[in-house]
């Protein structure tokens, strides 16, 4: 579950959870959290609800994806999220290649620790410094890698 008490080690001040999920799909123990809830029903409101967030956490059952992609974190990370995410192959490759938009974890205890080094980077770097991953993603990119294959 989560807790005020595991975020007290958090350097930001007005630091606050959003949950977005859609509503058909969140359990009902999530509404006595103090944590603000958004449902993303909609594609707009999904996409809505990722623009708004300076950071991703988010944690995927490693039977399901071990060896999967999420498109999550590549709409987090197209949307300018800096994205903490479990440290599985393919997670792992999204979002440090080509260049880096954010950390893995193997244990949850380690969040915290990630959450302060994501509030640093973001005051470094500024939010949305997400482009040089972005860039590497376009159409024109992705054509010229098929082009220097013929």
């Amino acid at each position: 579950s989560i807790s005020k008490g595991f975020y007290k080690g958090v350097k930001k001040s007005g630091f606050g959870i959003i949950l977005g999920t859609p509503k058909k799909q969140m359990p009902s123990w999530v509404e006595n959290l103090n944590i603000t809830i958004l449902d993303t029903t909609k594609n707009s409101d999904y996409f809505n609800v990722l623009k708004s967030l300076d950071i991703l956490v988010t944690y995927y059952d490693k039977n399901r994806y071990f060896y999967r992609a999420s498109g999550v974190i590549s709409d987090a990370g197209s949307s300018g999220c800096y994205i903490i995410a479990p440290d599985y192959p393919l997670i792992r490759h999204q979002i440090t290649w080509p260049v880096s938009i954010g950390q893995t974890f193997s244990h949850l205890d380690e969040i915290e620790d990630l959450l302060n080094q994501a509030f640093d980077h973001i005051k470094t770097y500024g939010q949305d410094n997400q482009w040089l991953w972005r860039n590497k993603r376009d159409a024109q990119y992705i054509a010229q890698l098929f082009n220097n294959l013929l």
